[in-house]
């Protein structure tokens, strides 16, 4: 082995077509591989190279030469490495058969934009101001153009642009939520919305070449916190993801998970309190496409509610709306609620930057497209959820 090599990022290339990463081992030789990580499928060549070691952006999955994977942070240092976990290898100038391990006619084994089934469920297509009375505005949604309008009485309506109305259509949780065919499941409600000492805002919307699978999966799991969220919250020397506890009933899946933070959005962190400090994570998850997110603070000391609605545009199109709920016992003045909402912007956008790289933009619903761990325990019963709605609407109809 060399004494010391220079730490060069990965490079992605085109080999017949496919995408491939290559970079420099520990013996100073060139390895290639499918660019895709075999977790999450998260494209290795944004990641990092140190000591000749591979190492994923997402959830910093690392990989030695031969594509062995050497090291699973979620699991702790003495984790066992599956077998399975191994790099698909290019050698020479032709890449390998750039499988999914999912059947590709097989619908219900994915989740896009377009996916059988989406229909029969309520979708935030647009914000309630975006509406006014006598004001029509167009949403797109699973591949089509739909009009919102409200007449002079403040009643809505949804046209599709083939003249089909909307099975339904309401207000709720400042969206206008529209259902194409008759809802499967029922709106989500939140207890604190409009309720004394928690304060409402709204963060940037989210919306392009996104998979709307793939930004619920990203906020499911906890996972990617030491690597995505490196610079805003995330603790490297705390990656190890400890038990949880995961209920699930009738469309709803909850976890509780509690989880080190770096806790750099504190103004007193450093000071009257550390900046290690820890947070108590409440999931949640709404199926098909909404996720509640309650963040209680151990020393930092209140409570952050964060709602998400994932709506599906098209095909490899997607919009993400995030509102935000804060609580403490001191209240929040004019400025320390925009400071909150400027960290809060930063985090949303580590996640956006690294989905907006990913090549293929489907979520598997199907455990076998990808490599699992018990650290992504509460994302597979959730993808699980889903599919068994999917398949029952397919079946029903």
């Amino acid at each position: 082995m060399t004494e010391h090599l220079p730490d060069v990022a990965p490079e992605r290339i085109d080999v017949d077509g496919v995408a491939v990463v290559s970079w420099t081992d520990a013996q100073g030789c060139r390895r290639a591989a499918l660019d895709r990580c075999p977790h999450r499928r998260a494209p290795l060549s944004s990641g990092t190279v140190h000591d000749g070691v591979l190492r994923c952006a997402y959830h910093g999955w690392a990989y030695a030469g031969d594509g062995s994977c050497v090291d699973i942070p979620a699991l702790g240092p003495d984790a066992r490495i599956p077998a399975r976990a191994h790099l698909d290898m290019v050698e020479g100038d032709t890449a390998p058969e750039d499988r999914t391990g999912v059947g590709g006619k097989d619908k219900a084994a994915w989740l896009d934009g377009d996916t059988d089934g989406l229909e029969h469920f309520w979708h935030a297509v647009v914000r309630q101001h975006e509406v006014a009375p006598g004001v029509k505005t167009d949403a797109q949604l699973l591949g089509r153009m739909w009009t919102v309008a409200r007449d002079a009485g403040g009643a809505l309506t949804a046209t599709r642009d083939d003249g089909v109305v909307a099975a339904a259509v309401t207000e709720h949780l400042d969206h206008v939520w529209v259902s194409p065919e008759p809802p499967r499941a029922p709106l989500p409600d939140v207890a604190e919305w409009g309720a004394d000492g928690w304060y409402h805002r709204r963060l940037s919307r989210a919306e392009g070449r996104l998979g709307v699978g793939l930004l619920l999966d990203n906020q499911l799991d906890a996972a990617h916190f030491a690597f995505v969220h490196a610079a805003t919250f995330g603790r490297r020397e705390a990656a190890f993801l400890p038990p949880a506890e995961i209920d699930q009933h009738d469309t709803v899946a909850t976890q509780i998970l509690r989880v080190p933070i770096a806790a750099r959005n504190d103004p007193q962190a450093g000071d009257a309190r550390p900046v290690e400090q820890h947070r108590t994570m409440h999931y949640e998850f709404h199926a098909p496409l909404w996720l509640r997110l309650q963040l209680d603070y151990e020393e930092l000391g209140g409570s952050t509610i964060i709602l998400f609605a994932f709506v599906p545009l098209a095909a490899g199109l997607a919009r993400m709306d995030v509102d935000m709920l804060f609580a403490h016992p001191d209240g929040f003045t004019a400025e320390q609620l925009d400071e909150r909402m400027e960290f809060e912007e930063q985090v949303v956008g580590e996640d956006v930057a690294l989905q907006l790289l990913f090549d293929d933009l489907r979520l598997p619903l199907d455990p076998s497209a990808e490599l699992h761990t018990k650290a992504d325990r509460y994302s597979l019963v959730c993808r699980e959820l889903i599919r068994r709605l999917l398949d029952e609407v397919i079946v029903a109809t």
